[in-house]
């Protein structure tokens, strides 16, 4: 679990990988040199062959020129990370910073600076038999290589601050998480919940966000015949002294809860590692942001409201995690987990708030439920249809409550009977004003 909260840091962050470029260049001028110190010049291509002067000249122009075009490119990147994020939603930014494409050009192109310099140091003046002439041309290839990259990475960093492509990636990265962390297959019989009783709380050390909790660690960790009531999930804010789970059973001693708590991974920042609501909310915040009046950009909403549903549609398809995990006579019950109408809500209910003046987002929004109405009854879910059209009764009483014209709300009603999103009696109603009209 450590070890995934490492590969994770390390993943977000703009020092890792081109500090590991920019040691990988200096090497490789290293190599180089000692390449060209057991060739001599007299065994090379004529092409290669060059002088101190010019040497200098080349070296010092590739360095000065790839440092400042990265510079300057980098620095109007930022700036247009910066505004991407007041855009859309500052959560967004961190999809930017992970982006290994854009990480290793930032390295390449140091590096590339890095090369330069070491290969200027061993330049001596007068001395034309010491040109290292291969690694001279070495970096003029790299040079040549460095602005094809810096072209790709503005070509990459344009297309992915597109809002279509903000959106498809999160999507993307949160059914990677849900897959990940629910099993579509059903839990086995578990047994009843021990009740909570009084014993010893493993308090958190720091604050922070939970990232990771690891059922199997805290199982593993637990004394036979003891049960952790776990009262913290991923994607959840903890204070330093804050419980995080209740040892009952029998009397836990320190190296106990040491062992429990160290299951607990809470890092400075939310990430997406076991947390699928994070996903969920990176995405509800860009449409409440299309939908402010600052912007008002109801598209933008729609292609959020969109690709939520094929995240609500596994959400919904598979089971939910087991309350109760047991193993060699230890129980561990998770008590904060979401339910199927939790994953809903917390998809729907603001967008469904701010969108209620707007015809065309309370259109994608029943669309959108009554999709995943099908689906369910498709795949015999019967059970979890009426938690889809509570939120398309949601929608049909926030229209009605704000100052749409009634030509809209019959449109919105027809659309939610024809879905199968309302109650009988509604869709009877539906009918009976219809057939009124005509006659």
């Amino acid at each position: 679990m450590r070890l995934r909260a490492g590969v994770e840091t390390f993943r977000s962050s703009l020092f890792f990988l081109p500090a590991v470029c920019v040691a990988v260049a200096v090497g490789g001028a290293e190599l180089m040199l000692a390449v060209d110190a057991r060739v001599p010049n007299d065994r090379l291509p004529g092409i290669v062959v060059t002088t101190v002067e010019s040497a200098r000249v080349v070296l010092g122009t590739i360095a000065a020129a790839t440092i400042t075009v990265a510079g300057t490119v980098f620095s109007v990147t930022m700036v247009a990370f910066q505004l991407s994020a007041s855009q859309f939603s500052p959560r967004v930014l961190r999809g930017f910073l992970r982006d290994r494409f854009q990480q290793f050009v930032m390295g390449f192109v140091l590096g590339n600076f890095a090369y330069c310099l070491i290969v200027l140091r061993a330049l001596r003046s007068g001395d034309a038999d010491s040109v290292p002439g291969l690694s001279i041309a070495f970096a003029v290839v790299l040079g040549v290589l460095a602005v094809v990259a810096i072209l790709g990475y503005v070509d990459r960093a344009g297309r992915s601050m597109q809002v279509g492509e903000i959106i498809r990636r999160i999507t993307d990265e949160t059914l990677l998480v849900i897959d990940a962390t629910i099993p579509a297959d059903p839990a086995p019989p578990a047994p009843p919940a021990p009740p909570l009783e009084a014993g010893a709380a493993v308090r958190a050390c720091e604050t922070g966000w939970v990232q990771q909790v690891s059922t199997d660690a805290v199982l593993d960790a637990l004394a036979e015949g003891m049960s952790a009531h776990v009262l913290v999930r991923p994607g959840q804010f903890v204070a330093r002294g804050e419980p995080l789970a209740v040892l009952c059973g029998a009397p836990a001693g320190a190296a106990i809860e040491h062992r429990v708590r160290s299951c607990f991974e809470i890092g400075r920042t939310r990430t997406m590692q076991q947390d699928v609501e994070f996903g969920v909310r990176q995405l509800v915040d860009i449409g409440l942001r299309a939908l402010s009046p600052g912007i008002n950009d109801p598209m933008t909403a729609y292609e959020v409201i969109v690709h939520l549903r094929p995240i609500l549609l596994e959400l919904l398809t598979r089971p939910l995690l087991g309350r109760v995990v047991a193993r060699n006579g230890c129980t561990v019950v998770r008590m904060s987990l979401p339910s199927h109408a939790d994953y809903l809500e917390q998809s729907l209910g603001q967008l469904r708030h701010a969108g209620r003046d707007h015809l065309f987002v309370a259109t994608a929004l029943l669309d959108t439920l009554g999709r995943l109405v099908s689906e369910l009854r498709q795949r015999e879910l019967e059970d979890r249809i009426p938690l889809v059209c509570r939120q398309g009764q949601l929608v049909l009483e926030e229209c009605r409550s704000d100052h749409l014209i009634a030509a809209d709300i019959t449109t919105l009603e027809h659309l939610a009977a024809e879905a199968g999103l309302m109650a009988p009696s509604a869709e009877t109603a539906v009918r009976d004003g219809e057939q009124e009209k005509i006659g």
